[in-house]
């Protein structure tokens, strides 16, 4: 809302859930997005599954992510309590921002 009309100062809304599930050398990878109008936001979601393989210690090459293999450029960071897997694209860096899954416990 705006501060001083009390209108809607932005009525579009984006949000997405991007994970991968792992286990052995297999995953599961799941993509679900909300965006639009907000009262008339769309769902929509993808997802695939397969095998992975690490062709070098900084790369996991995946048999299909939406529509084809994806080989992408990979680090862990590990902080306490937790262990973060950064991603990029190898072939699309899209400007060096990894985009990073952790699991805490």
């Amino acid at each position: 809302y705006n501060v001083y009309s009390g209108m809607y100062a932005g009525m579009h809304i984006n949000q997405s859930n991007e994970y991968f599930i792992f286990s052995g050398n297999s995953y599961t990878w799941k993509l679900q997005v909300v965006n639009g109008m907000a009262g008339n936001a769309q769902y929509t979601k993808t997802e695939s599954k397969g095998t992975f393989s690490v062709p070098n210690p900084w790369q996991l090459q995946f048999s299909k992510i939406e529509s084809g293999p994806k080989l992408y450029n990979a680090f862990w960071r590990c902080i306490k309590g937790a262990r973060i897997l950064c991603l990029i694209d190898a072939k699309y860096p899209a400007g060096g921002v990894y985009t990073q899954y952790g699991l805490a416990k």
